[in-house]
């Protein structure tokens, strides 16, 4: 069986890709009115189904016949779902939307049910379910994280002496066995926690390191408000109608766990870098992926696989998906088809028949 890739743009069009980076279909609302950024996606039910998050929205589309879909219902009205994550273990989907809410849905139906909803302080922006399945980790929009039990609905700030003057925790991750927990910061920094003792964590990234301003040309990126949704709670000067926001600092927009010890950060300004748990020097990671045909404009998700036996990892960056080796640092292949910028994106290794 082949992998499963899925990508979704600003525009709202949801692209099947084949492993070698070509397309094998495409979706898009066919109402411009309704074309609005699908902002999370996950692969559900053992790669059948594919729910995406768009225009306060979350549609469960049957990937072996994608123009078939089911509208996921809930309670209230939701502006946006902006993350999510997705076990096959029990069959849980979480989500995290722009009402402040973190909601459980039960997906072993058909069409999956919401059975929970637990609110945060404002809307969020991450959301992880640990591997024992009953525990959710969650930031919001004020850079609070939350560590919540599901068996019993108990919700527990996690925070840090560490951070500094106005830094927030807005990225979120869990390591495959459970063991660790990371959070990236709006000053680019990356806090790793061994989860039996969250009093502790280890700062693998200096701040002296990330302090580092730059001009988003948001026209380039498309879109102003796939900016705006990305950078606004750390913009250090208004908005304006300028097409160029000035001094931002470099952000986590995601972080993804290899392995148990080794992580991938992805930040806003493009860069990616590979860390390690295990490794306490400070001042630099393991690996820069980096692409020197083409600088790359935003990193957002990424996933694990393995191309002739080596490592790599397939990351959203920009308008493009470049899969990267992981033992050189060298973009394989790049797959080129959205008009406007990625901003989500699911992957689902192939499964052994």
């Amino acid at each position: 069986m082949n992998p499963i890739i899925v990508s979704a743009a600003y525009d709202s069009t949801i692209i099947f890709w084949n492993s070698e980076g070509v397309f094998i279909d495409l979706m898009r609302e066919e109402d411009g009115r309704n074309r609005k950024p699908v902002l999370a996606m996950s692969i559900v039910n053992e790669g059948t189904g594919l729910v995406a998050a768009y225009n306060g929205k979350l549609k469960l589309f049957d990937i072996n016949k994608p123009r078939g879909e089911s509208e996921l219902r809930c309670n209230g009205v939701v502006e946006n779902f902006n993350c999510m994550d997705y076990s096959d273990i029990s069959r849980r989907l979480v989500t995290g939307s722009d009402d402040s809410m973190v909601r459980v849905w039960d997906a072993h139906r058909q069409t999956p049910n919401c059975t929970m909803e637990m609110r945060l302080s404002m809307d969020v922006l991450s959301v992880r379910l640990h591997p024992n399945q009953h525990t959710i980790f969650a930031c919001d929009v004020n850079g609070a994280m939350c560590h919540m039990d599901i068996r019993n609905r108990s919700k527990t700030l996690i925070s840090s002496p560490n951070l500094g003057l106005n830094e927030k925790m807005y990225a979120v991750a869990v390591s495959p066995n459970g063991k660790y927990l990371a959070a990236g910061t709006s000053q680019g920094r990356i806090f790793v926690w061994e989860t039996h003792d969250f009093a502790a964590p280890v700062v693998v990234t200096k701040p002296a390191n990330r302090r580092k301003f730059f001009k988003f040309n948001a026209a380039m990126a498309g879109c102003m408000a796939v900016a705006r949704r990305a950078i606004e709670p750390s913009v250090s000067a208004s908005w304006n109608s300028e097409p160029f926001v000035a001094t931002v600092e470099k952000f986590v927009t995601n972080i993804r766990f290899k392995d148990n010890g080794t992580f991938v950060a992805m930040f806003c300004n493009g860069d990616i870098e590979v860390w390690s748990v295990h490794e306490r020097d400070n001042k630099k990671p393991l690996l820069n992926l980096v692409d020197n045909r083409t600088r790359c404009l935003w990193a957002w998700d990424c996933a694990f696989t393995i191309v002739n036996n080596e490592d790599c990892a397939l990351v959203c960056t920009g308008t493009d998906l470049r899969l990267w080796n992981m033992e050189n640092g060298w973009v394989q292949r790049t797959f080129r088809g959205h008009a406007a910028p990625v901003t989500s994106f699911a992957y689902r290794e192939a499964q052994v028949a």
